[in-house]
């Protein structure tokens, strides 16, 4: 577990692609692929220092990946400079579900923002990950509320 290399970038897209198209509710209505992993991957090159990509490889191939979208917060009088991680797109391959892949992600994810001085960091996440999130010590937590936009 590593974060992207540029020439991984188009990789990690491919995976976000595929994602969404085993959903039942995606695939209908998706871009063609190699149109949007051109578009993705240019798009992570672009956003490289707010959006870290890391990537799980086996055999030469991605496997998995996660994201780590960085957000500057509003100076404090005692800290002028304050950062925010949201762990995002983790995702791994069905067939490699079940190997500690997704944990060894989203320890990467958590390493790199404590590198970095996040003062924590987030998740959204679906009912199927959450005891994974729980297990690298994410917490539910009562302060942190939701709230869903008319956005696209």
């Amino acid at each position: 577990m590593r974060p992207a290399r540029d020439h991984e970038l188009g990789q990690v897209a491919s995976l976000r692609w595929h994602w969404v198209h085993d959903q039942p509710y995606g695939g209908a209505n998706l871009p063609n692929h190699d149109d949007y992993v051109t578009a993705a991957a240019a798009w992570a090159r672009t956003h490289g220092d707010s959006h870290v990509a890391f990537v799980a490889r086996s055999s030469g191939s991605a496997i998995g990946m996660a994201w780590l979208a960085l957000l500057e917060r509003v100076p404090a009088p005692d800290r002028m400079q304050r950062l925010n991680g949201d762990l995002q797109s983790c995702y791994v391959l069905r067939e490699f579900r079940g190997r500690g892949v997704g944990s060894r992600l989203v320890a990467a994810v958590l390493q790199e923002a404590r590198r970095r001085g996040c003062e924590h960091v987030t998740v959204h996440a679906s009912p199927l990950s959450v005891p994974m999130y729980e297990r690298a010590g994410f917490e539910h937590n009562p302060e942190l509320l939701w709230s869903v936009t008319d956005g696209p």
